[in-house]
Formats: structure tokens, C-alpha cells, sequence
């Protein structure tokens, strides 16, 4: 008897049922729902980080994905200065009134951040010359990797704010 192993087939945003507008839609439906239900901030952090998360579904299209992850980037580092004007998020960091998760948050986010300088610095070189060498395409997507992980870890770690910011 001859038993086959089913095919384990990811979702990818250029397949029918979720395309970029879905995914730009449903971001947006979650982003609002946790605006409401928690802060506006963390609203706005989530609709960034579904943003890049979807630009990185998008690798195989390069203008779409170098503009959904500009426009993340830029969302992010967008609230990252308004929060750092609005409630002086550094300061507050180095006061070390935080805990250690809480800490961990501003320090992977802030990571994330200036790791995003050198990933679009690469990005727009390799999508201004298509015959940018492998070395440096390597390089870039190291960069953005290390740099959306360390998103991902802010962003999750973000949560832990909630005590914070409603206090």
C-alpha cells in the first residue's frame, strides 16, 4: 500500500485567494481593531509591521516590495520619532523605571531602526542596478532580516508597554 505524504504549501500574497490589496486591507481591519482596543500607537506599530511582513512576501516583485517595505519603514520610524517627542521614549528607557522585558521592547525596536538605515541604503542599489552582485543582495537581505527580527521581537514585546502606558 503506497502512502503519500500530502504537500505542505505556504500562503504567499501573489496567490489568488490572498493578494497585496487583501493583505493591505485585513492589515489595516487588525491595526484599527488594536488601536481601539488598546492604544493608538500600538495600532499603528502593528499596521507597520503587517506592512513589512507583506513586502517580504513580495521579494519576487521588486517595486512592490521595495514600496511596501519603504512604506513600513518609514511608518515605523514615524512612530518612533512621535513617541520619542511625545513621551520622551529613550529617556524613559535609560531612567530604567522599565522592566527588563519592557527595556528589551525599546532595545530590539530601537535595533530595528538603525538597522533599517543600511538595509534601504543596499536596497535602493540593488534595485537601481539589476546587475548588483550576489555579495551585496546577500548582504542586504542579512540586514533586513536581522533588522525585521528584531521588529518582530519590539513588536511582540511591545505588549508588555500596556502597564506602562495606561499605568
Amino acid at each position: 500500500m503506497d502512502h503519500q505524504v500530502p504537500e505542505v504549501v505556504f500562503p504567499s500574497l501573489s496567490e489568488p485567494q490572498m493578494g497585496p490589496r487583501t493583505w493591505l486591507v485585513a492589515s489595516f481591519v487588525f491595526a484599527a481593531i488594536v488601536a481601539t482596543f488598546l492604544t493608538v500607537p500600538m495600532g499603528v506599530a502593528s499596521f507597520a509591521w503587517l506592512i513589512l511582513t507583506g513586502g517580504i512576501f513580495l521579494d519576487l516583485n521588486r517595486l512592490a516590495h521595495a514600496r511596501w517595505m519603504l512604506a513600513g519603514v518609514l511608518l515605523d520610524i514615524a512612530l518612533v520619532l512621535v513617541l520619542q517627542f511625545q513621551r520622551g521614549a529613550v529617556q524613559t528607557a535609560v531612567a530604567r523605571t522599565l522592566s527588563e522585558v519592557q527595556q528589551l521592547h525599546i532595545v530590539a525596536s530601537l535595533g530595528a531602526v538603525l538597522l533599517y538605515l543600511p538595509a534601504i541604503a543596499l536596497g535602493r542599489k540593488i534595485f537601481r542596478n539589476s546587475q548588483t552582485p550576489e555579495g551585496k543582495r546577500d548582504l542586504h537581505r542579512n540586514v533586513g532580516r536581522v533588522a525585521y527580527l528584531l521588529r518582530t521581537l519590539g513588536y511582540f514585546l511591545m505588549f508588555s508597554m500596556l502597564s506602562h502606558v495606561r499605568g
